[in-house]
């Protein structure tokens, strides 16, 4: 079996997946905390009271609120699930690289730490470690 040839463009089309990966998952975080509202809306909020539980904070709704809470639920759950769609197609392909390298790879790409203190604290030089990511990188892009 013949190997792919791996260009300079397809791994900075790999690098910007996972940098778009960072993003859904900061994305999937706000979502988490909009349908968390919402849910507090619908039910309100739970204490524990020595003999029953009290529900607080509840704010009584007509049916069109209701509505509308529920209707923008399902729209947070679909974009929910959209981008946990997208993170899990790159996630084969970026697990397969080595550790070392997808932490360095998350500090640098999804964190954007500073690639020279990236470096520092993997005790590398910027080159060596951009080289290592690279042939990372091409590995994975030959196999698939």
């Amino acid at each position: 079996m013949k190997e792919k040839e791996v260009t300079k463009a397809d791994r900075k089309q790999f690098i910007r997946d996972v940098t778009s990966c960072g993003y859904y998952n900061r994305k999937m975080i706000a979502i988490a905390n909009r349908l968390e509202d919402i849910h507090v809306k619908l039910v309100g909020v739970k204490s524990i009271a020595p003999k029953q539980y009290i529900i607080e904070n509840k704010k009584p709704f007509s049916v069109q609120g209701i509505n509308s809470l529920i209707v923008d639920e399902e729209k947070y759950i679909l974009e929910r699930d959209e981008c946990m769609k997208k993170i899990n197609e790159i996630r084969p392909l970026f697990e397969q690289i080595p550790l070392e390298i997808q932490t360095i790879m998350i500090e640098i790409y999804c964190i954007g730490m500073n690639h020279t203190k990236t470096a520092e604290n993997h005790n590398m030089d910027r080159s060596p470690m951009y080289r290592n990511i690279n042939k990372e990188i091409d590995n994975i892009l030959k196999k698939r």
